[in-house]
C-alpha cells in the first residue's frame, strides 16, 4: 500500500471523530500528532536485540541467531504518541475527563486481536506517563483537576465490521480468525491502579452517528432544535449534577449505556405573517436505544427505568428511537408486552395507561460512514 493511500487512511479516523466530538459536547484540543517523551523508558521501551560478532563490534540481532551470544540492550529515550486529546466535564464531579486518543482506522480484517491488544499494550503505557509528564502538561495546558484517561478508537473505514468486538477479549484459541493467538487478557495489560482505559469500537461509532443524523431528521421535520438539547442526567441519591443542563456532555459512559435520553423544549418557528415565533412542537424527551429488543424483560427494566425519572408522568413528548443495529424481529411485541404489564401493576389505572400509551416507538436506521481513500486524500 503507498504511504500516500496510508496516511488517506489514517486520517478517516480522525474526520469521523471530529463529526462526533461536537454533536455530543465534547472539546478537541487543537494540538495533534504530537510525541512526549516517556518516563519510563525501562519498562515501556522494546529493548534492541544485537549480538556479538567478534571483538567490541555488534550488529542487529537477526531472527535466526543460532547459538550466537545475544544482547538485550535498553534505548536511552522513548516517546509515547498522542494523536488528540479530547476533553468533557462530568456532569456529576465538575472534574474535565482528558481523553488521550489513539485514533485507529482499520479494514474488517486487520481488526485483530493482535493489533488491539498492541493498541492498548502502547495506550496504557502512554496514560501511565501523561499523568505525572511535565512535558505532557506543558503541551496541553494541564493546569486544572483532570482526571486523565486513554480513549482508544477504532474506526471501520470498509464499513463491513459486523462482529461483536468484545469478542477478543472472551474468545479461545483456535476460534474463528485470528487462531492461536487466543483472547485478550486485561489482566496482562499494562493498566496502572485507578487508570482508566475507555473503547469507541466501530459499532458505538455508528450508533452515535446514528443518534446525529436522525436528529437532523427530527429537526428537519420540526420537532427536534437545532441546538437547545441537553442529555438528561438524573439526581441521584448520593450523586448530583453540578453542572447547568446546557452545557452537559454525554459522557463516555453514557455513550456506552443501553440507553441515551435526550431532553428538549418547545420547538419554535417562525411565522412570516405574525412576524413570531409560535409553538411548533412541545418539550419532551427522546430516548435512543441501544439494544435489540429481544426480550420483555429488558423494556420493562427500560419503563421502570423511566419512571423512576418521572418521565412517565410528565405532560410532554416521549420518542422512544431503536438505534440498534440488529433489532428483535419481535421487538414491538415485546414493548406492547412490557406495557401490558405494567399497566396490570398499575391496577389498569386509565389515566396511567394513557402515559404509557403515549411513548412514540420507532426504529431507525443505524448510519454507517464510509470513505474513498482517494477522496480522503484530496483533504489531507
Amino acid at each position: 500500500m503507498a504511504g500516500g493511500e496510508v496516511s488517506a487512511i489514517a486520517e478517516m479516523a480522525n474526520l469521523v471523530a471530529n463529526d462526533l466530538v461536537k454533536w455530543f459536547k465534547w472539546t478537541k484540543f487543537p494540538l495533534v500528532d504530537q510525541n512526549f517523551k516517556c518516563l519510563k523508558v525501562e519498562k515501556h521501551s522494546t529493548p534492541r536485540r544485537k549480538r556479538k560478532v567478534g571483538g567490541d563490534a555488534t550488529q542487529e540481532a537477526s531472527q535466526d541467531d543460532g547459538n550466537v551470544l545475544v544482547e538485550d540492550t535498553i534505548p536511552k529515550s522513548h516517546n509515547h504518541p498522542v494523536d488528540v486529546i479530547l476533553s468533557y466535564v462530568d456532569p456529576y464531579t465538575a472534574k474535565r475527563v482528558m481523553l488521550n486518543t489513539d485514533l485507529k482506522s482499520y479494514q474488517t480484517n486487520s481488526i485483530s486481536k493482535t493489533m488491539i491488544r498492541n493498541a492498548l499494550k502502547s495506550l496504557g503505557n502512554t496514560i501511565e506517563c501523561a499523568r505525572s509528564s511535565p512535558d505532557w502538561k506543558a503541551k496541553y495546558n494541564f493546569t486544572e483537576d483532570a482526571d486523565i484517561r486513554g480513549l482508544l478508537f477504532v474506526y471501520n473505514h470498509d464499513g463491513d465490521y459486523d462482529k461483536n468486538f468484545y469478542d477478543i477479549f472472551r474468545s479461545t484459541p483456535g476460534e474463528g480468525g485470528d487462531k492461536g493467538q487466543g483472547k485478550i487478557d486485561i489482566t496482562n495489560l499494562p493498566i496502572s491502579k485507578g487508570q482508566l482505559l475507555h473503547i469507541i469500537e466501530p459499532k458505538i461509532i455508528n450508533y452515535m452517528l446514528s443518534i446525529i443524523n436522525d436528529s437532523a431528521n427530527l429537526h428537519a421535520e420540526g420537532t427536534f432544535p437545532e441546538t437547545e438539547y441537553f442529555f438528561y442526567y438524573p439526581e441521584l441519591t448520593l450523586h448530583k449534577t453540578k453542572l447547568p443542563k446546557e452545557v452537559r456532555p454525554a459522557t463516555i459512559e453514557l455513550l456506552s449505556a443501553p440507553y441515551l435520553i435526550i431532553e428538549h423544549g418547545p420547538i419554535k418557528k417562525y411565522n412570516e405573517r405574525t412576524s413570531a415565533l409560535e409553538d411548533r412542537y412541545g418539550d419532551g424527551f427522546v430516548v435512543y436505544y441501544n439494544r435489540s429488543g429481544s426480550t420483555v424483560k429488558e423494556f420493562i427494566y427500560l419503563l421502570d427505568t423511566l419512571s423512576s425519572f418521572q418521565m412517565l408522568d410528565r405532560d410532554c413528548s416521549l420518542r422512544l428511537r431503536i438505534a440498534h443495529d440488529s433489532p428483535a424481529d419481535a421487538l414491538r411485541s415485546n414493548f406492547e408486552a412490557a406495557k401490558a404489564t405494567y399497566a396490570e401493576d398499575w391496577g389498569f389505572d386509565h389515566y396511567k395507561i394513557e402515559k404509557l400509551n403515549r411513548i412514540e416507538l420507532k426504529l431507525i436506521e443505524v448510519a454507517q460512514k464510509k470513505f474513498s481513500a482517494t477522496d480522503v486524500g484530496w483533504r489531507v
